[in-house]
């Protein structure tokens, strides 16, 4: 229940970080341009494409049903 948890809102949470995002392209070319940045050191920016974050959701998601599925 906890990995279906972290898997809905860890994407919903970092949306509020991305950058690149076109209202007039569509939502392949969005996925595929918006990025996660990270400033934590101000002098080396890491971005991070979302698509790759949206991955670990559904993983996560995933991995929470089917250990719900086992302890059944």
């Amino acid at each position: 229940m906890i990995l279906i948890a972290i898997g809905i809102f860890l994407p919903l949470f970092l949306l509020f970080f991305v950058t690149g995002y076109k209202a007039d392209a569509g939502i392949i070319k969005n996925l595929y341009g918006v990025k996660v940045m990270i400033l934590f050191p101000p002098s080396y920016p890491i971005s991070i494409p979302y698509r790759y974050i949206l991955a670990i959701g559904v993983v996560l998601i995933f991995l929470g049903v089917r250990s719900m599925d086992i302890n059944r």
